[in-house]
């Protein structure tokens, strides 16, 4: 049998850098994405409103965000815009 042309490459990292940051308003959206991210091996943390996703990014250190869009208060587009403006990076 011939190799897969397609293999599915992993990526892995460092034990370290696991902390991803899920801002998402819809707690059963939140739920199975956060397993999902948990069962591979990622530390998450939940923030269910904009405002709260903007102060842990501020407070707390994150490899990663996964940014819902359509937030009621602090929408995705209006975090994503502070933050780079701010010249924000994560850790």
């Amino acid at each position: 049998m011939p190799d897969d042309p397609f293999p599915i490459r992993y990526m892995t990292l460092p034990t370290a850098a696991k902390k991803i940051l899920l801002i998402e308003d819809d707690a059963k959206s939140a739920r199975a994405v956060r397993a999902g991210l948990e069962s591979e091996g990622y530390a998450t943390a939940w923030a269910s409103t904009g405002e709260d996703g903007f102060y842990r990014l501020n407070a707390e250190a994150f490899e990663a965000v996964l940014l819902d869009w359509m937030l009621s208060g602090r929408d995705g587009p209006e975090i994503l815009h502070t933050v780079r403006g701010t010249g924000f990076v994560l850790r």
